[in-house]
């Protein structure tokens, strides 16, 4: 494995699951990473394009610890509200289909 591959793989692990800021200045949550013969990727969901992969020469900016606590909840407790997008991050995931169901049934 090159030092490279190595450093991202740490990043991921030590940030999987938290909101960032991309190359393209939006607000993603980290979830995982991909590779090609060409390149590394961070595969991030972002709430207007559902699951891309933005290449590791780019930067990705963690908010948590960039923000206060407080900030950074809030930020996350906004992105969880949003039932739209759990259709798209998690389609594999049932239990948060049915999460989202259910919160667009109660405001019909």
């Amino acid at each position: 494995m090159d030092s490279n591959r190595k450093r991202i793989l740490a990043f991921i692990k030590e940030h999987k699951n938290e909101l960032m800021i991309d190359p393209s200045f939006d607000i993603v949550k980290l979830v995982g990473f991909s590779e090609d013969d060409v390149d590394y990727y961070y595969v991030v969901f972002n709430k207007e394009r559902g699951k891309t992969h933005v290449s590791c020469v780019g930067k990705l900016i963690p908010l948590k610890g960039a923000l206060s606590d407080e900030d950074y909840n809030l930020m996350v407790h906004g992105w969880d509200l949003n039932p739209y997008h759990w259709a798209y991050e998690k389609v594999y995931d049932q239990k948060a289909m049915n999460k989202a169901n259910k919160l667009m049934n109660r405001r019909s």
